[in-house]
């Protein structure tokens, strides 16, 4: 389901050149601000369609066991950046919390200036492939609140080609879906956003491009989204931006209109 929404930079990203896709390196993030406004306000959408073709990673994904419950599993992973401590141990907490929780210093100097969170380099293993770059999200849970929280990580991938991003995100939602986990895309967006559907990559990098040809703003492919438990979301995300090529992430955001207290553990 394509839609518009607003990025930042990131470390990796795909510039387009005679149709190819390219990696270059630069310092940043590629996090999606108006994935962080939907972990604070709920923004609407449609759920998205997605065709899998990465077999392995779906074997992979494939291992973990979700039961009855509908939840998506994270990631086996164990490192202190991974998903499963992250979300454990510092989320909906304040910044010198999170520091602490994690041995983890988020720096001015580490600051995205356009998106307002941290930036730390990590290597975080979801199955076939890892995560490189952690972004930390600080914001209220209301505007008269005096602590911001973090409540969104996104965690960015590097591929050699954006249609390998986007394949791999597909294969991962499918076999979460396969495993158990109840896709809650629908019922977590709204129903009047009228958005897209793409099938894909294809159907994906031609509406996405005439959709920014049209408003000079991002396209944004929400692959899937999940509850990991019941106030802690899982958003499968795919972007198109015209200055940066292809983005691929996957957020973890507190669900803040189902619970506002502070701290999982």
């Amino acid at each position: 389901m394509g839609r518009h929404g607003f990025i930042t930079g990131r470390k990796t990203r795909w510039d387009i050149m005679d149709g190819m896709f390219f990696k270059r390196m630069k310092r940043g993030s590629l996090v999606l601000l108006s994935v962080l406004l939907l972990c604070l306000s709920g923004c609407t959408s449609q759920p998205a369609q997605g065709q899998s073709s990465g077999t392995s990673v779906a074997e992979e994904a494939a291992e973990s066991q979700t039961g009855d419950t509908g939840f998506v599993d994270l990631p086996e992973d164990a490192g202190t950046l991974a998903p499963k401590n992250v979300l454990e141990k510092a989320l909906r907490l304040t910044q010198p919390e999170v520091e602490s929780a994690l041995d983890v210093t988020l720096s001015e100097d580490s600051k995205n200036p356009r998106s307002g969170g941290y930036l730390v380099d990590c290597d975080v293993s979801f199955g076939d492939v890892s995560a490189t770059q952690l972004d930390f999200q600080f914001n209220k849970v209301n505007q008269e609140d005096q602590d911001l929280l973090l409540l969104a990580v996104g965690y960015q991938f590097e591929f050699e080609t954006a249609q390998e991003g986007w394949e791999t995100f597909q294969a991962m939602s499918q076999a979460a879906r396969n495993q158990g986990a109840k896709a809650m895309t629908q019922e977590y967006y709204s129903q009047e956003s009228g958005f897209v559907r793409y099938g894909t990559f294809e159907e994906f990098d031609a509406g996405a491009r005439e959709s920014t040809e049209k408003s000079g703003l991002p396209t944004v492919e929400c692959v899937d989204l999940f509850y990991v438990d019941e106030g802690t979301t899982c958003e499968y995300s795919f972007t198109y931006a015209p200055d940066q090529g292809f983005i691929a992430t996957v957020f973890y955001g507190a669900d803040v209109n189902r619970s506002v207290g502070r701290g999982n553990a």
